[in-house]
């Protein structure tokens, strides 16, 4: 704004300074000047603000110290890194990556990319008879990364890795699950479920004292879930096409209804609908051929299988009836064999 010429004691003018023109400073990384308004600056990209001279800069990273009841439960396009702990009963929706750098106890944490958390993932046991446990959620469409895991749900699209044990825990992983990868004394699949669909591999499966841990590779934990849509979405189609054909058959005894277009629409509408019935045909076909991935799935143990084990590859089941050394378990002459490492 230009400034107001002034008066000195002697009564002279004093001309006021120019004002210079300031422009938004060049370094206003993911803000830009809105199209409406050249002296307002909006941002361009989803991130945490930074003031800076004459500006903003956009951090496609929201760094956050806790996430607790002061920040509250967290949903953002992009990617999330927390310098401590996720506390119970919190919520985290991210499209990115989420780096933990503490712990995530008993809360949810869902990823469109990969989460890797540096302490554990601990959910709550019951604690008096009678009570539900509190399960820790963590979901991500890449890869799942932790030091352990204790009464934890986990999900992967592509890898669950574990550098310590998994006790009570349900893992669902789309490529493997790796337990014990970077520590050989520890790596125990001890309770709950692990299933992958190429590779399950750990230090050792159960324990001398834990309830029965049950192991599967050799089916896409997923594909199952999917076809299941893809059978719906045939019905559906099956259904208005029968009833496309129900109406090309009356038109055919009326006529004088199919005029204007009618029934030219109805049968290219037919034509539309048979193609698309035929492609989920295909589509389901090609879905149950890959449901079995069997003969190259394999379980991996380091050190030992405890009793009480259940493993299962593709439809095959083998209950462990005693306490075995290290070995690899795999289908062959479609039954599990489980031999030398």
């Amino acid at each position: 704004v230009p400034g107001v010429n002034g008066v000195n004691i002697k009564g002279q003018a004093v001309p006021a300074l120019p004002v210079p023109d300031l422009g938004f400073n060049k370094d206003c990384v993911g803000a830009e000047p809105s199209k409406d308004d050249p002296d307002l600056l909006v941002a361009a990209i989803a991130g945490q603000p930074q003031l800076i001279t004459n500006g903003v800069k956009i951090n496609p990273i929201v760094e956050i110290e806790d996430v607790d009841l002061s920040t509250g439960n967290v949903e953002f396009s992009g990617t999330v890194k927390i310098k401590g702990d996720v506390k119970t009963g919190m919520r985290l929706r991210v499209s990115g990556d989420v780096f933990v750098g503490g712990t995530v106890e008993a809360a949810e944490i869902i990823a469109g990319g990969n989460i890797t958390v540096k302490g554990g993932i601990i959910g709550h046991a019951e604690t008096q008879p009678g009570m539900a446990s509190i399960v820790a959620k963590v979901k991500a469409e890449g890869c799942v990364q932790a030091l352990f895991a204790e009464s934890a749900h986990i999900e992967a699209g592509d890898s669950i890795m574990l550098a310590g044990n998994a006790r009570q825990c349900e893992m669902l992983a789309g490529n493997e699950i790796l337990v014990g990868k970077t520590n050989p004394k520890l790596g125990q699949i001890i309770g709950g479920r692990a299933q992958a669909t190429m590779l399950i591999k750990a230090v050792a499966f159960g324990s001398s004292s834990a309830a029965t841990t049950r192991i599967q590779v050799g089916l896409d934990p997923y594909l199952e879930e999917k076809l299941r849509a893809k059978e719906q979405e045939f019905q559906r189609k099956l259904d208005d096409l029968n009833r496309v054909i129900k109406q090309l058959a009356h038109y055919k005894q009326n006529p004088e209804k199919a005029r204007n277009g009618a029934g030219e629409e109805a049968e290219l509408n037919r034509k539309l609908l048979a193609q698309e019935v035929k492609d989920l045909v295909a589509e389901q076909n090609e879905m149950k051929e890959d449901l079995v991935a069997a003969e190259s799935a394999r379980i991996v143990a380091v050190k030992a299988v405890y009793e009480g084990v259940e493993m299962r590859i593709a439809k095959q089941v083998w209950q462990v009836l005693s306490d075995l050394g290290g070995g690899t378990a795999q289908l062959q002459g479609g039954k599990i064999s489980f031999g030398g490492k």
